[in-house]
């Protein structure tokens, strides 16, 4: 069968969650996947996912299984998504599955809108220095360049190599753009690529935010695959396969070895010493008092409100940071370029 061809490959979170909910509503209700799919396209979601979804139900009219239907779509559907639908199927436990998924990917997607709506303000910044920087190059240098000419005075060599660069940028943009995104972006870039993959990453894992947000996935992933009734080794399987990320795989696929090993969660966490003390004290009291699923739940909610509550605070620290950056970018205009014209002035006055 032929795949439909999608313009836009790009995963949407909220149609994932849409889907995944309204799926196992009508499952639930006693509806045929068949028609399912026929009621979740009047849903609002994107139209590459419409489009998906007719082809969907071909598929599985021809007797393939919802696994094997959504994984032709791999662009749209995540191998998260696809796993674990893989793991519901097989259970029989397909709508706490589903409403798994929906709750993953509704609070993966509330975290991306926080970030996004808190990034909106400094980008603004940055857009905004951007046009300071064009409007010296290109309107302020060559200005005080025709002043220096004006007085007959000497040229400073700075401001001769600034109008040479803002005059080769008015006449030829297109190759002033493309010599910048080579020799600034992608020299640097793949000189740097290893060192950037096998250190950057382990550094960035350090910082306490994104350690509590791979935590929060973590502990995430494992609540749904608890609430599903399926065995945790291979709901772990399953899921440990369907990341991209190494972090993610290896500490659910670490999980899942403890485990058939005979190690509690809280054990396998507190032997990795990668989890904060609050994670590992829930979990071991679930286990002890025989109600896991339900502080998972309520460790969930914290870790998602204390990951929110950290990325509001290093997003409010970076705003103050670009806006010292454009003022220090002006103070630097200042001493190249309008220092020198003050010199020039005062000197001809004392003339």
């Amino acid at each position: 069968m032929k795949k439909i061809k999608l313009l836009a490959n790009k995963r949407d979170n909220n149609s994932l969650a849409l889907l995944a909910g309204n799926m196992a509503s009508l499952y639930e209700s006693g509806i045929s996947f068949l028609i399912i799919m026929d009621l979740l396209i009047e849903l609002p979601i994107k139209k590459n996912y419409k489009e998906s979804l007719i082809k969907i139900k071909e598929e599985i009219k021809s007797g393939r299984s919802l696994e094997d239907a959504f994984s032709s779509y791999k662009d749209l559907y995540p191998e998260f998504f696809v796993g674990m639908i893989s793991v519901g199927e097989k259970s029989g436990n397909l709508i706490k599955v589903l409403r798994g998924i929906e709750r993953y990917y509704k609070k993966i997607n509330y975290i991306r809108e926080t970030i996004i709506n808190a990034l909106s303000y400094p980008i603004i910044l940055l857009i905004s220095i951007l046009i300071l920087v064009l409007v010296i190059f290109f309107i302020i240098v060559p200005s005080l360049y025709s002043f220096f000419i004006d007085l007959d005075a000497e040229i400073p060599f700075v401001f001769t190599i600034a109008n040479k660069l803002a005059k080769f940028g008015k006449e030829t943009p297109i190759l002033l753009i493309t010599y910048i995104i080579f020799w600034g972006i992608l020299i640097p870039y793949f000189a740097i690529r290893k060192f950037l993959v096998k250190y950057i990453k382990r550094i960035l894992t350090n910082f306490k935010v994104i350690k509590d947000f791979y935590e929060l996935i973590f502990v995430l992933v494992v609540t749904i695959i608890i609430e599903s009734g399926v065995s945790l080794t291979k709901g772990l399987y399953y899921t440990a396969n369907s990341f991209k990320s190494l972090i993610l795989k290896e500490k659910l696929i670490n999980l899942s070895k403890s485990i058939m090993e005979g190690k509690s969660i809280s054990e396998t966490l507190e032997d990795s010493k990668e989890y904060s003390n609050y994670t590992i004290s829930i979990i071991k009291l679930g286990e002890e008092s025989g109600s896991v699923e339900e502080r998972l739940n309520t460790l969930t909610d914290y870790l998602e409100s204390k990951v929110i509550k950290n990325i509001n605070k290093y997003l409010a620290l970076l705003q103050p940071g670009i806006i010292i950056l454009m003022g220090g970018m002006i103070m630097i205009f200042i001493i190249i370029f309008v220092l020198p014209i003050f010199d020039l002035i005062s000197g001809s006055a004392i003339r």
